[in-house]
């Protein structure tokens, strides 16, 4: 058996390489190039010891189905696990666990232990890996930890958590009987509505831009539709509220560009991105459901990856233009993570870098 799995190591590395620079071959209209530099099969590739691993390396966590760990920019791997029911990474630190569990422990990308705490829920991180939040089991509440399990604050709601998103400051909750709520720093709500006009009342989605300036939820069913808050002073009001062909019973995938222009959301058969300057909505349909999405260069492009059944599909397209290159992936489509730019894909059994260079 193990030299029956041997014999695919490289040839699936080399197919990987074939299908993506047959499509990087493609002419993109733009100065731009889209280049495979490595790929790693997390199945049978040599791990890094810890001994071996250089003074100030910057680590990058990864993710492909339940596998996950950490590697560099250089394709080095110096964890690979598997994960229980849900692991929360970022690129310092993680935590692994189970689905009904009381103790958590806190990892180095070594997978050295670092603390432990005690909490009821499912425990995450923000985006910058420096807020510890945890969910409720009952999914009734939420609150702000430190890394020792010390409760910074906490909110507890009459119903169903369906959809949670972090900004610099803020974070957006989302609710199973139609509310939609921003709460500070400090574990205050200072913004709630429950947005009317639909015959069933859910929040199904919410996102929340990098600065906080911003926020959205799709809500409601029959009809799904769309709305965006803007701050002003320590006020929030609708700039934005829009029915959209939908009727998702599941949370919904959102993002806001990283300077805050562009609103892009799971639509139904594909994405919508949302000019929010302009208030002009462009549809851009694919074949499988999206998966993961990250913007590049600010508001320059952004990179999708999707499935459907045993295919999967990577794009790059840019904001209110067409998609300038595509290509299908026989087999599992992972996480997709931009680190500059830079892509970390999951493909198949592996992981892969892309890079985005202007020429």
């Amino acid at each position: 058996m193990k030299k029956k799995k041997q014999r695919y190591i490289v040839p699936l590395s080399i197919l990987v390489v074939i299908v993506f620079t047959g499509f990087f071959s493609l002419p993109t209209g733009r100065e731009i190039v889209v280049k495979p530099v490595w790929y790693r099969n997390l199945k049978t590739v040599k791990i890094v010891k810890s001994n071996k691993i250089q003074q100030g390396n910057k680590y990058i966590w990864y993710r492909n189905g339940r596998l996950f760990g950490y590697t560099d920019l250089e394709g080095n791997i110096y964890l690979r696990e598997t994960g229980s029911f849900f692991t929360s990474l970022t690129d310092k630190v993680f935590i692994d666990y189970s689905k009904v569990a009381e103790n958590f422990f806190l990892k180095n990308p070594k997978g050295e232990l670092i603390s432990g705490f005690h909490a009821f829920g499912y425990p995450f991180f923000d985006e910058t890996g420096q807020r510890l939040f945890v969910i409720k089991t009952d999914l009734s509440g939420i609150s702000e930890i430190t890394e020792t399990g010390d409760i910074t604050w906490e909110q507890d709601f009459n119903s169903v958590i369906t959809s949670v998103s972090v900004s610099s400051g803020e974070i957006s909750v989302g609710l199973l009987d139609g509310a939609f709520k921003i709460i500070d720093n400090k574990g205050r709500i200072v913004f709630d509505v429950k947005p009317s006009g639909s015959s069933i009342q859910v929040i199904t989605g919410s996102a929340a831009s990098k600065d906080g300036d911003m926020f959205a939820c799709i809500s409601g069913l029959n009809p799904q539709k769309i709305l965006i808050f803007k701050k002003k002073n320590s006020n929030y009001s609708v700039i934005y509220s829009k029915d959209i062909n939908s009727d998702f019973r599941r949370e919904v995938l959102m993002r806001f560009s990283p300077g805050g222009r562009f609103l892009i959301f799971e639509a139904k058969g594909g994405m919508g991105i949302i000019d929010i300057n302009t208030e002009t909505t462009q549809f851009i349909r694919f074949n499988g459901k999206i998966k993961e999405l990250s913007i590049l260069k600010e508001e320059g492009l952004i990179a999708a990856a999707s499935s459907s059944r045993n295919r999967s599909f990577f794009e790059l397209l840019k904001p209110m233009n067409s998609v300038f290159l595509y290509t299908e992936i026989k087999g599992r489509i992972g996480t997709l993570r931009r680190i500059g730019n830079h892509i970390i894909l999951g493909v198949r059994d592996g992981i892969m870098r892309i890079d985005i260079e202007d020429i």
